[in-house]
C-alpha cells in the first residue's frame, strides 16, 4: 500500500473518530438537560409523586392540585344551548392552583395525565364549555408572582388507573414532577 493511501486513510479515519465523538457529546448534553428517567430515585428506589393539596415546585413554578373528581362518562350542561358529551371512558376534571416565580411572563400549559400502564393523556378541548367561568387558562400569560385557578377537563379510558398529573416548569425541556390524583 502507498504512502498516500496510507495517509487518506489516516485523515479519514480522525475526521471519522472526530464525528462520532462530538455526536456523543452533543447527543449527551443534549440528555442532560432533558434531565433523567424521574420514576427512581438513588439507589433505584421509586420516587413517590406529590399529592393533592400539597405545593410542588417545579423550576420557578408552583403547582397544587386543589381537586380532582371522576365526572363519569358524560358531561351535562345547565345551558340549553350546550349539548351533553359522552365518552366511552370516563372524564377526569384537575382543578389546579398555579403560580409564577419567574421574573418573566410563562404561558400556560395544562399537563398531562398518566396512567399506570404508561398511557398519556391530554386534555379534552371539546370539553372546555364545562369549565367554570374563570378557571379556563388554556395558553394564557401568566406574569410573575401571579397566582391562578385553573381548570381542565380529562378524557381516560374506562380501564385507566393510578391516575397522575405531570406537571412542568411552562418552559421548553424544563423539568417535570407528577402529582398522584388518588383515582383509581
Amino acid at each position: 500500500m502507498s504512502k498516500r493511501w496510507l495517509w487518506i486513510i489516516v485523515i479519514v479515519g480522525g475526521l471519522a473518530a472526530v464525528v462520532i465523538c462530538g455526536a456523543c457529546l452533543f447527543f449527551g448534553m443534549f440528555a442532560a438537560i432533558l434531565g433523567s428517567d424521574s420514576t427512581t430515585a438513588g439507589n433505584d428506589q421509586p420516587v413517590r409523586p406529590h399529592r393533592i393539596g400539597q405545593d410542588v415546585v417545579v423550576g420557578k413554578v408552583r403547582w397544587k392540585v386543589l381537586e380532582a373528581q371522576d365526572l363519569g362518562d358524560q358531561l351535562e350542561s345547565d345551558n340549553q344551548f350546550i349539548d351533553p358529551l359522552t365518552t366511552s371512558g370516563r372524564f377526569i376534571l384537575v382543578r389546579l392552583e398555579v403560580e409564577n416565580n419567574a421574573t418573566e411572563s410563562r404561558t400556560f400549559t395544562e399537563g398531562d395525565i398518566t396512567d399506570d400502564q404508561g398511557r398519556t393523556f391530554g386534555n379534552n378541548s371539546d370539553a372546555i364549555p364545562f369549565i367554570e367561568d374563570g378557571e379556563l387558562c388554556v395558553l394564557e400569560q401568566i406574569n410573575p408572582n401571579i397566582t391562578k385557578i385553573c381548570t381542565a377537563i380529562y378524557e381516560v379510558p374506562g380501564d385507566a388507573s393510578g391516575l397522575k398529573l405531570v406537571v412542568g416548569d411552562l418552559a421548553p425541556f424544563g423539568d417535570e414532577a407528577e402529582i398522584d390524583l388518588r383515582l383509581k
